[in-house]
C-alpha cells in the first residue's frame, strides 16, 4: 500500500467500478488531497465518516453512484475549503441540514437526483462570507416554500428547484430580486403561484427563466 500512495498524483480521480463501496484506505490520503472525483462508479452504502479529515479538499464529487442514507453532513462541514460539491444521482436522504450553511467557501452545491425531503433551510447562506454560485436542488422530494433567506446567497449565478413533485408551492419570494448576479432560474414542475416577473425585475443578468408546469 505505501508503494500505491507514493505513486499516486493530486488531485485524484479514480475508476472504481469493480468496487461497490468506498475505500476507507482513500481517507488515509486526505491530508495532501485537494480534489477528489469518484463519479460514475458502482459504489454503494454511507460516506465514511472519516473523510472529515479531507480538510484542504477542493473539489468532492460523488455524483451518478449509489450511496444512500443521510446527508454526510458532519463530514462535509469539515473540508472547510471545499468549493465544489457535487452529490448529485444518488439516493441520499434527509434534508439541507442548516450545518451546510457553514460552508462559505462553497461555490457549487448539486444536490440533485437523490430522495432530500423536508424544506430547504431559511438559514441558507447566512453568513454574509458565503460564496455560493451555483445550487442545484432539482429532482428531489422538497417540501414548503422557497426561503427569502435565498436572497442572501448573494453571488447566486445559477439556481434550479425544478422537479421537486408539485410539493415547493406559494409565491417566488420579492426578496430573490436581490439576487442581481443571477443568470439561470429554474422552476419547472412545482407548484408556484402568484406575480413572479414583477418579483425578479432587478435580475438584469437574467439570461435563462424556466417556471412551466406550476
Amino acid at each position: 500500500m505505501a508503494n500505491l500512495v507514493s505513486k499516486l498524483f493530486f488531485p485524484l480521480i479514480l475508476s472504481l467500478y469493480i468496487i461497490c463501496v468506498l475505500p476507507t484506505y482513500l481517507s488515509d490520503l486526505c491530508p495532501s488531497l485537494v480534489e477528489l472525483v469518484l463519479s460514475c462508479n458502482n459504489l454503494s452504502g454511507n460516506v465514511p465518516e472519516s473523510f472529515g479529515a479531507c480538510s484542504i479538499l477542493e473539489l468532492f464529487g460523488i455524483s451518478n453512484d449509489k450511496f444512500s442514507g443521510q446527508l454526510p453532513v458532519d463530514s462535509l462541514v469539515k473540508m472547510s475549503n471545499l468549493k465544489n460539491l457535487s452529490l448529485l444521482f444518488n439516493n441520499f436522504i434527509g434534508s439541507l441540514f442548516e450545518s451546510l450553511s457553514k460552508m462559505v467557501s462553497l461555490e457549487t452545491l448539486d444536490m440533485s437526483s437523490n430522495n432530500l425531503s423536508r424544506v430547504i433551510s431559511s438559514r441558507i447562506c447566512q453568513d454574509s462570507r458565503n460564496n455560493l454560485k451555483v445550487l442545484y436542488l432539482q429532482n428531489n422530494l422538497l417540501t414548503g416554500s422557497i426561503p427569502e433567506s435565498l436572497s442572501n446567497c448573494s453571488k447566486l449565478e445559477s439556481l434550479d428547484l425544478s422537479c421537486n413533485y408539485l410539493t415547493l408551492y406559494g409565491e417566488i419570494p420579492q426578496e430573490l430580486m436581490y439576487l442581481q448576479r443571477l443568470e439561470n432560474l429554474i422552476l419547472d414542475f412545482n407548484d408556484l403561484n402568484g406575480s413572479t416577473l414583477a418579483n425578479l425585475s432587478n435580475c438584469t443578468n437574467l439570461n435563462w427563466i424556466s417556471l412551466s408546469n406550476n
